[in-house]
């Protein structure tokens, strides 16, 4: 057959050979795949899509392109090493200080600590409670001030705590001024260890960094410097209806004595008062043998606006709540005694008796039984024993012309149990 071309028609397409590429690509210039149709694997790689990529504006200052680079990858990483130095030696210079509190530079030591730590970024309120060989600062702080003390007399029943004396216990301790013996006080804690105790508890402390501290407290009987460290609220909240409460009683109690002409010492009466402890040693009584004592100012108001009023203690090598609370909506009155968390199990055999120190007093007396931390705690009904319904009113004959409570306990931590008196 002869070979004959056929005219091209006027709106023909140009032919190949005289299409002229483009200097450079532009937005059209990469067709995509035909719908369909087959996709060209072995399409050679543009280097102008390449140049569109690595010509591009570069990103804004501060943009993670910026922290990706090489030299802000470095900067970051020496940041933090040397934050991380900084930490180290903070955390060395802390617990070497609390090794010899009786150094008068150990203070200004903690306090140059603590002003490191702002500019490096640190925060001083967790370095303080990180754990090193198993316990915290305050834990070790309150070790060495225990053992730097020892009791004033050594014929006396004392704790081996320290007790703060006014002149130098923290500052904002106005109701440290009791023992936890028979007459006599424990030697006063030093000022620098007091001082350092206060930095310490100058920062919000948590649940595990003050359930650590109580250890320590235990393991020294040290049931005054307890009491003393429970009246600042990073170590123990007190609920906004008792801070009410408190200052309205502290107010009357001020008042009732410049009318009358009495101390000024009666303005900290506006507080639930520190408990007092006595460890009884003699043949009469029973092995583990101990007395408490505190005053609840405005007893009623105080149940019947908080509902649940609390105090705390250390004796016997044990931490102990007791609480008075009403049940329920309208219900009963009841106390309760139980070991908080930490304390050793024990047998208890005791008795509370609440009413005026010089006039006949209702008495409840504690079924003996096995105490344990977290376990059930020792429950009465006020209104179960003689003379107890009377204590929700405010002319109790149990309560004094103030509304004041006292409370007296004795405990006995053997099988045996309390001596029977007659």
């Amino acid at each position: 057959m002869k070979n004959t071309q056929l005219p091209l028609p006027e709106d023909a397409p140009p032919g190949y050979e005289t299409v002229t590429v483009p200097a450079g690509p532009g937005p059209s210039d990469f067709p995509s795949t035909p719908s369909g149709g087959a996709r060209n694997e072995k399409r050679p790689f543009q280097a102008a899509a390449l140049e569109l990529v690595t010509n591009s504006p570069p990103p804004p200052e501060g943009s993670i392109w910026d922290l990706a680079s090489a030299s802000g990858w470095m900067d970051l990483w020496r940041r933090k090493q040397k934050v991380e130095e900084m930490r180290t030696t903070l955390r060395g210079l802390i617990y070497d200080t609390l090794r010899n509190l009786s150094d008068p530079g150990a203070l200004s030591t903690l306090e140059s600590c603590q002003a490191a730590c702002r500019p490096h970024g640190i925060s001083f309120e967790e370095l303080i409670q990180e754990v090193v060989e198993g316990h915290t600062p305050l834990y070790w702080a309150i070790l060495a001030v225990c053992h730097t003390h020892t009791p004033s007399s050594p014929s006396s029943s004392l704790p081996a705590g320290p007790s703060l004396s006014p002149s130098t216990s923290l500052p904002s301790s106005p109701t440290t001024q009791q023992g936890t013996g028979t007459g006599t006080e424990a030697a006063p804690g030093s000022a620098v260890g007091n001082s350092i105790l206060k930095l310490l508890l100058s920062v919000p402390l948590t649940p595990s960094t003050v359930s650590d501290a109580r250890a320590a407290l235990m393991l020294n009987d040290a049931n005054a410097l307890f009491q003393t460290l429970r009246t600042y609220p990073t170590f123990a909240k007190t609920s906004y209806a008792e801070s009410v409460i408190g200052l309205g009683a502290a107010a009357a109690a001020a008042s009732s004595s410049s009318s009358s002409g009495g101390s000024p010492g009666t303005q900290g009466q506006g507080r639930i008062s520190p408990v007092r402890v006595t460890h009884v040693s003699s043949p009469s009584a029973g092995a583990g043998t101990f007395l408490v004592s505190w005053s609840i100012p405005v007893f009623c108001k105080r149940v019947k606006v908080s509902r649940k009023i609390s105090t705390q203690w250390i004796a016997r090598g044990r931490a102990w709540q007791c609480s008075i609370s009403v049940d329920g909506q309208g219900g009963p009155w009841m106390l309760s005694l139980k070991l908080l968390k930490g304390s050793a199990s024990t047998p208890l055999d005791g008795v509370l008796r609440l009413g005026r120190p010089e006039g006949e007093k209702v008495e409840l007396r504690l079924k003996k039984r096995k105490l344990e931390a977290g376990g059930h705690n020792v429950e009465v009904k006020l209104n179960s024993v003689p003379g107890g319904a009377t204590l929700e009113y405010e002319d109790s004959p149990y309560l004094s012309p103030e509304g004041t409570l006292y409370v007296q306990g004795e405990f006995a931590l053997e099988k045996n149990g309390l001596k029977q008196q007659d």
